[in-house]
């Protein structure tokens, strides 16, 4: 397997070589497989892109909540502080 100084012949490396290497066993080529991860990789940032919209009309929806605490009006926020603020403390 090695030569007298111990090192490896090409052919040893190429046949080692050639038994690491793994080919698909559905018969896709390499342009098949590179075409099929650029596709998920499409598919993956539209995902992404579709979520990060979803989060931003989420965030946006406050604004138009009346239920929100932003969007009440001054008395109410003081009369909630007034009523929370009367709970004694846990400790």
């Amino acid at each position: 397997m090695s030569g007298p100084s111990g090192s490896n012949t090409a052919e040893e490396v190429a046949a080692a070589a050639a038994a690491t290497l793994t080919l698909p066993q559905d018969g896709k080529t390499e342009k098949g497989i590179r075409s099929e991860a650029i596709d998920n990789l499409t598919r993956d940032a539209e995902a992404r892109s579709s979520a990060e919209k979803e989060k931003a009309r989420e965030d946006e929806e406050w604004l138009e909540n009346p239920a929100h605490p932003r969007n009440w009006s001054s008395t109410k926020k003081w009369t909630n502080m007034a009523i929370v603020s009367r709970f004694p403390p846990r400790y």
